[in-house]
């Protein structure tokens, strides 16, 4: 039997350490298909994200030895057309998951490191004669956390280029969850350093690029004002809302099925389902895979394992402060109900506390809510949103609504929940 992967987000290790993986090798198939310069993915915390942007490093990055051989017993080795493109490419891999700082000094030393790891890791670099002295003297001065704040600005710019030119062939650029620091300068208020940072970090280094293969990004949300991407030649960003990769993050039903009869369990699957299910992904309802795991691994008790991954401050906040209207909204959500809304996903962080739109809109990016149907009013799009599952109630009245008074009398009677062990017998 497969190991339970908790916590794994690395491919490589993945594969070659027996873990359990659920199948998106097709990941790499669409990308290639859709032949986009730049693409931004949205989605919640803990769907896949870094292990899919993982996965297309392994599958892409030229290295001795091959990484072909992890990808023999996938759904993607039986595609030749696609296979030619492995291991042909250089990489430039980023993760930004855990730079969630108090300060901005804190969170542009975490910045730094991440920057420099990578630089380290392309240090061959130094050894090409095409480097000029300044250049490989600031090249040094990142991997040593001595580089001007300017050098770091535009040290993705410089990186996608020098690759370029040592390999002869334009790299592939891996962002993951860039907008977590985002977050962060906003809960801790250092947001205009931080956004000023990305904004010249990513949209500098991505825009009008000669010598970029092409580019994918995931996060949490779509955040607009900080115009972090702002002139990327042929940006496509794909959301919940968007049929493209809808099936690539989250499990579909029949994965986890596939996942409970691998580990040997008889258990009730219509109880998963009320607790992991019923975010809308595209076509798809998807389950969240973090929590259907972690539930596994505890021997099938239901509870809200999600929670634990991501900070709900800046969601416990906003409802706090939310007016009579809101409040009456969440009764009707805990209460099993929809409510209709504007969907609007350009949001921005200062219209949260002020604009009811971007409220709900920021909720269903960040899991909290799932669209039950969208339709046209007036020819704006609207749409019916809901709490996706039990887990997500537990969540709202367990760490956000017990919080503020004003919800005390509040009682979820459309979508009760309560801790319970479904899985009943191991074979």
């Amino acid at each position: 039997m497969r190991q339970l992967p908790i916590g794994i987000t690395d491919f490589k290790k993945l594969i070659s350490g027996n873990y359990h993986y659920v199948d998106k090798s097709l990941f790499i198939k669409e990308l290639l298909d859709n032949a986009v310069e730049t693409t931004l993915i949205p989605r919640p915390r803990r769907f896949g994200k870094t292990l899919n942007l993982s996965m297309l490093r392994y599958f892409f990055e030229k290295t001795e030895p091959s990484h072909a051989y992890l990808f023999g017993n996938l759904a993607i080795a039986k595609e030749p057309k696609y296979m030619q493109h492995q291991g042909q490419f250089p990489v430039i891999f980023l993760t930004f998951k855990f730079l969630d700082d108090a300060t901005w000094d804190k969170c542009y030393d975490a910045l730094k490191r991440v920057i420099a790891n990578e630089f380290r890791r392309h240090n061959y670099l130094l050894t090409d004669s095409y480097l000029d002295k300044q250049q490989k003297q600031e090249f040094e001065d990142i991997i040593a956390l001595t580089a001007t704040e300017g050098a770091y600005k535009v040290s993705l710019k410089n990186l996608i280029t020098y690759l370029a030119k040592y390999h002869n062939k334009n790299p592939i650029v891996l962002i993951d969850e860039y907008d977590v620091p985002i977050h962060a300068g906003f809960k801790h208020k250092y947001y205009e350093d931080v956004t000023l940072f990305m904004r010249r970090f990513i949209g500098d280094g991505l825009k009008d690029n000669e010598y970029l293969h092409f580019a994918v990004i995931t996060g949490a949300m779509r955040i607009t004002e900080e115009s972090i991407s702002t002139g990327l030649n042929h940006l496509k960003v794909c959301t919940l809302l968007n049929k493209t990769y809808s099936d690539k993050f989250g499990w579909l039903e029949h994965e986890v099925q596939s996942f409970i009869q691998e580990r040997g369990l008889s258990c009730r699957l219509d109880d998963i389902r009320h607790w992991y299910n019923g975010f809308a992904s595209g076509p798809y309802t998807i389950y969240n895979p973090w929590s259907t795991i972690s539930c596994a691994d505890n021997g099938g008790v239901l509870r809200a394992y999600w929670v634990n991954t991501a900070s709900t401050d800046i969601l416990k906040d906003l409802i706090a402060k939310s007016n009579k209207s809101v409040k009456e909204d969440i009764e009707l959500l805990l209460q099993g109900n929809s409510i209709r809304k504007r969907i609007n996903e350009n949001i921005t962080f200062f219209d949260l506390a002020k604009n009811e739109t971007a409220l709900w809109n920021y909720l269903f990016c960040m899991g909290y809510l799932t669209i039950k149907q969208e339709l046209l009013i007036d020819d704006i799009p609207h749409a019916d949103f809901c709490i996706p599952n039990k887990e997500i109630v537990s969540i709202y009245t367990s760490t956000i609504l017990e919080r503020d008074k004003g919800y005390t009398h509040i009682i979820p009677l459309g979508i009760a929940f309560e801790e319970k062990q479904v899985f009943i017998q191991t074979q």
